[in-house]
């Protein structure tokens, strides 16, 4: 297994996802030894973007790193305030719950149809405790009475 680290600041729109997904497949294939976990790692950085693209103000800053078997996201952003509350919220809910909790909010929300405007029902998150990761974050800090900086930070065993 090799260490990697990929970083991209900038806008996320569907292109950067799109071309964001195809490098960190081959950084992946090229540095993990672990094929049958790619794809659950992939899934959990593209949630990330996905969060980003919909939530985020302006740019964005994202990283991934792997290092031995453990695998590092982090994910800066600026969101309104409303926005970074409901997701620390949802963050600090799914940290306190039982896996079989998990399994049953995760069901639950795929039979919820009111999805916010932006969707953001928390399903993403529900999937990513739902496959394994443990260790999830979320920091928030005021930048002025409308919108927040957001750290969101992923990690989990390769």
């Amino acid at each position: 297994m090799n260490n990697s680290q990929v970083s991209y600041q900038g806008v996320v729109d569907d292109n950067v996802r799109s071309q964001l997904q195809d490098f960190l497949t081959s950084v992946a294939a090229s540095n993990i030894d672990a094929p049958h976990g790619i794809k659950r790692l992939l899934c959990y950085a593209l949630e990330l973007m996905d969060n980003a693209q919909r939530y985020a103000i302006g740019k964005v800053s994202f990283e991934w790193t792997t290092d031995g078997n453990q695998l590092s996201l982090v994910l800066k952003n600026e969101a309104t305030t409303e926005d970074s509350a409901r997701l620390q919220q949802i963050v600090e809910q799914i940290r306190t719950m039982t896996a079989m909790e998990i399994d049953e909010a995760y069901k639950k929300q795929l039979t919820n149809s009111s999805f916010g405007a932006k969707g953001g029902a928390g399903l993403g998150y529900l999937l990513m405790a739902r496959k394994g990761v443990r260790n999830m974050n979320i920091e928030v800090s005021p930048i002025n009475t409308k919108h927040n900086l957001c750290i969101s930070t992923i990690a989990t065993n390769i």
